[in-house]
């Protein structure tokens, strides 16, 4: 069904790592991962199999779309292949940068445990 969420919460832009993980396990419980990682190539027009292979990619693109809010969905939704749309969640959302690496192994190093104090981690 196109209108299935696979997952049972939306990606809100803030949850990408925990959304993707979620998304893909649904995909992979379906047995549709290939459409995203791009293990089941694109067929020609012209194969016999084309419409059977569109027809699944739809529902794919779709379980996806459907998985995002609202206000994100609607640029998303003119991308033609579930394949090229999660390469586009993963090249906007997917990008770490050190910045942010260093930020949270920072904060970590600051958490206490009970009435510990914390151990300080190695910042490379």
């Amino acid at each position: 069904q196109p209108n299935l969420h696979i997952v049972d919460y939306d990606f809100n832009g803030r949850n990408f790592l925990k959304w993707k993980r979620d998304a893909y396990s649904a995909l992979i419980a379906k047995n549709k991962d290939g459409f995203v990682d791009g293990s089941v190539s694109e067929l020609p027009p012209t194969d016999k199999m084309y419409k059977q292979w569109k027809g699944c990619d739809f529902f794919v693109r779709r379980w996806i779309l459907n998985s995002i809010v609202e206000d994100s969905r609607d640029p998303l939704s003119y991308i033609d292949s579930s394949r090229t749309l999660w390469l586009e969640l993963l090249e906007v959302y997917g990008q770490t940068t050190g910045l942010e690496i260093y930020s949270l192994k920072r904060n970590i190093s600051f958490i206490y445990q009970e009435d510990l104090t914390p151990l300080p981690i190695m910042v490379s």
